[in-house]
């Protein structure tokens, strides 16, 4: 099929290439130049022509298809930028600079092809970066791509054509109730004592339960509420919205856990009145020494040592969490109420992580029912 016939100045002409296949939309810019863009579909190309001409006429530049990728995700980050929380500003800056840009940046924005794309992320993993770190930056190019499209800069976002490395979720091993109270137990009298006995019973994450408030919690009513974290950004210290709504949870205290905060929270007055002008008051309920945040890794070493010293199996404080779900459901919490206790954004993810921990859970319950009646 040849061109369609002579158009008018800024009108655009439309034609399907005979090499490829490929339906090209051809626009004459201010300059008097005349640029093309292909596209997969007639329909796509038309849809191009229409939005084009329209900015022509509202006075707007059009793309002049030299823009390459390392260009437009600059672009992109600085329109993103306003939207996102600081760390996720930051981690989204240094995929691009790290990995994006030296890997891909080079290419014009419309031949960053599903090939391409496929490769730079093999090549990242092979390179030995982890599944979720290359996952990672295949979602940021992925959500920059999008914008791409509703710029009208590319017919399709090629980054969903491309499949990243698959991540192998980690087994989680089932905590027993007597494996639980020994962990309580080594930290018996240890300063992370009541962080360690808040973060299992309610099965927080690490950011979550170092960012609570006393304002957070309302030990009359015996409830707490989730609403944001605590993380460290460009050297300092932010207390960070939650991701989700469903992140943001309201969740009743066990009676032993209210009681353990009652005392912590005596503790800790009497610790802030010894240290004076020293203490920096930001009504945090685990903060450091001097009322400052504490920080997460200095926490997990802390914790992991400690559980060495006890001659308990290793585990990590995020493990914590993971004990909190497995304990609810041995005793028969249903998979539903445990999302909303953890705060997972779906049922699938909690499922994910515990529904084959349940089998294990029905086969104990099963030889104690046989103790029971059939002994």
């Amino acid at each position: 099929m040849g061109k369609v016939g002579k158009r008018a100045n800024n009108e655009g002409s439309l034609y399907l290439r005979k090499g490829d296949g490929r339906w090209v939309a051809a626009l004459t810019h201010p300059d008097g130049k005349q640029r093309s863009k292909y596209f997969e579909t007639q329909r796509a190309a038309k849809e191009y022509l229409t939005t084009a001409r329209r900015e022509l006429q509202q006075g707007l530049p059009l793309p002049t298809g030299r823009l390459t990728l390392a260009a437009f995700l600059e672009q992109w980050l600085a329109a993103v930028r306003p939207t996102l929380a600081p760390k996720s500003a930051k981690d989204y800056g240094q995929i691009v600079r790290n990995h994006l840009a030296p890997g891909l940046g080079a290419l014009i924005v419309d031949q960053v092809t599903p090939q391409r794309i496929q490769t730079f992320l093999n090549t990242k993993h092979a390179g030995g970066l982890s599944p979720r770190t290359v996952q990672y930056m295949h979602a940021v190019l992925r959500a920059a791509l999008e914008k791409a499209v509703e710029w009208n800069l590319v017919a399709r976002n090629n980054a969903k054509l491309a499949k990243p490395p698959r991540l192998h979720q980690k087994e989680v091993t089932p905590l027993e109730p007597g494996a639980a109270r020994a962990i309580m137990a080594a930290f018996a009298g240890d300063p992370l004592e009541t962080l360690v006995a808040t973060t299992l019973a309610l099965g927080l994450r690490q950011g979550e339960a170092l960012g609570l408030r006393w304002s957070d919690i309302d030990l009359e009513a015996g409830k707490v509420e989730v609403r944001h974290q605590v993380r460290r950004v460009d050297g300092d210290w932010a207390f960070a919205q939650l991701k989700t709504f469903h992140s943001r949870r309201a969740l009743p205290l066990p009676a032993f856990l209210s009681a353990a905060l009652r005392d912590h929270r005596t503790r800790q007055h009497e610790h802030r009145l010894s240290l004076g002008p020293a203490w920096t008051a930001l009504d945090l309920v685990f903060p450091n020494p001097r009322g400052e945040p504490r920080s997460g890794v200095a926490v997990t070493h802390a914790f992991e040592a400690k559980l060495q010293q006890a001659g308990l199996p290793r585990m990590t404080f995020h493990d914590l969490r993971h004990g909190a779900a497995t304990l609810l459901l041995a005793q028969g919490v249903d998979l539903k109420t445990i999302q909303e206790i953890l705060g997972h954004s779906t049922i699938t993810v909690t499922a994910t992580f515990y529904a084959h921990v349940a089998p294990k859970l029905k086969r104990d319950a099963a030889d104690r029912m046989h103790a029971a009646l059939g002994g």
